[in-house]
């Protein structure tokens, strides 16, 4: 390619051959496991700009829509309910508990401020969704 016939030789152009067993062992570590598919990063962390940039852009356009009949408390109000309406939506989609509730605890129920035990976007949704999660089991030295 581009008047070469043969790759170079990188151990014949100067470069240290534990270098290149290191790299060696790079490759093969990144090819025997290639991390999330292209789908799990962007549920998982890839929309979450997007959907921030989105968030961004109705919190200004709500902003905007009071300065020509000039209202502060509409402004104020309707601000509120934009960013009460982002708060839920962020967390239906992201929320991740720091840590699982136990096996045998009361059902998950939603709350005005939590509507999801995971959100729907989340690694541990999959796992539940797919009956693979693995809940903390309650001792009783615990209490």
């Amino acid at each position: 390619m581009f008047g070469r016939d043969e790759p170079p030789d990188p151990a014949s152009e100067g470069y240290d051959s534990d270098v290149l067993d290191a790299v060696r062992r790079e490759r093969r570590a990144a090819l025997a496991d290639p991390g999330p598919s292209w789908r799990e990063w962007f549920l998982y962390s890839g929309s979450k700009w997007w959907i921030g940039l989105g968030f961004l852009i109705v919190d200004a356009w709500v902003i905007t829509s009071w300065f020509d009949p000039f209202d502060p408390v509409g402004m104020v109000v309707s601000l509120a309910a934009c960013l009460y309406l982002e708060y839920l939506a962020y967390g239906y989609l992201w929320y991740r508990p720091a840590e699982l509730r136990p096996m045998g605890s009361p059902r998950f129920r939603p709350t005005w401020y939590r509507l999801r035990e995971f959100g729907r976007w989340t690694p541990e949704e999959a796992e539940a969704g797919a009956g693979q999660l693995h809940r903390p089991q309650v001792r009783r030295d615990d209490f």
